[in-house]
């Protein structure tokens, strides 16, 4: 139990540096900055923060009884999502450029 939560505490984190960078940026950027908006700014990383989780999760709950036909045929999917990209990268990779 104690893992689960250090796992989501360490990934909350982990999320949340993009919206620190973004409002370091912006506090450079506009130094006069009313409090007002900062206050907005903030309340939509939180926002935003907060709802891209539970919105993913919720599809995952409610969506994942839909593809209990397909265990089987997820694993190889992804093998061949990811073989044909990675296939196709060292393909670009080797190719001369045009230009």
């Amino acid at each position: 139990m104690t893992v689960l939560i250090v796992n989501s505490v360490l990934l909350g984190i982990g999320l949340a540096m993009d919206a620190f960078s973004v409002s370091v940026i912006d506090g450079l950027a506009e130094p006069e900055m009313s409090r007002r908006k900062r206050c907005l700014i903030a309340a939509c990383f939180a926002g935003f923060q907060f709802l891209m989780p539970m919105i993913g999760w919720l599809l995952v709950t409610s969506v994942v009884s839909l593809f209990e036909f397909s265990d089987r045929i997820i694993p190889w999917l992804a093998l061949a999502i990811l073989g044909f990209l990675g296939i196709k990268m060292i393909i670009e990779g080797i190719r001369p450029e045009d230009g």
